[in-house]
């Protein structure tokens, strides 16, 4: 028989179901053979040995002819197969549940992560029409004849009424190098 899985659960029906499932097995296991291949202390193996044999689901039976006196051989009883059959059913369902809660999470962790790989791309496609942007802004501001288009793609400012009813001038265009504009006159 191949070792069994390490239980090393604090879940003690866990326990329970996997010394009910090397039993079943192999009645001639001590206590420190079932604690090894369980991966329990030999006190919890003991422990949830004793509450098998308190609830009938396990009979022990002593090997009075052995030279062994220590010696027991543990048997499932007929209502320890049915509990064992009633566990591993119950332990089916949770870990199915599980799994599919699990694979739940798993989606939305893989949404959220391509999500956000995307915002990802859109920020660096933002940088680099900044960057583009900044360029062509500084480009223009060092060639003259690229500033009187700039200022020309401006609105044109209209005329406002003045406090007496008298139109105001319309205000000089503005120019992107900061310079103070010419004077018409």
């Amino acid at each position: 028989m191949p070792p069994a899985s390490p239980v090393a659960s604090t879940d003690s029906k866990v326990s329970q179901l996997a010394l009910l499932g090397l039993l079943s097995e192999r009645s001639d296991l001590s206590q420190r053979e079932l604690s090894r291949l369980l991966g329990l202390s030999l006190g919890k193996t003991h422990y949830v040995l004793h509450a098998l044999l308190d609830k009938g689901l396990v009979k022990a039976r002593n090997f009075t002819r052995s030279d062994n006196k220590l010696g027991y051989s543990y048997l499932l009883t007929p209502a320890g197969m049915a509990e064992k059959l009633r566990m591993t059913r119950e332990f089916l369902a949770r870990k199915e549940e599980e799994f599919e809660q699990l694979k739940s999470t798993i989606a939305l962790l893989r949404a959220a992560v391509v999500n956000e790989a995307s915002n990802d791309a859109a920020d660096e496609s933002d940088d680099l029409l900044r960057a583009e942007f900044v360029a062509t802004t500084d480009a223009t501001m060092a060639d003259p004849d690229r500033q009187e288009a700039a200022a020309a793609c401006l609105p044109t400012p209209t005329v406002v009424q003045g406090l007496h009813g008298v139109p105001k001038p319309p205000a000089p265009r503005p120019t992107l190098t900061g310079s103070p504009p010419e004077s018409g006159t």
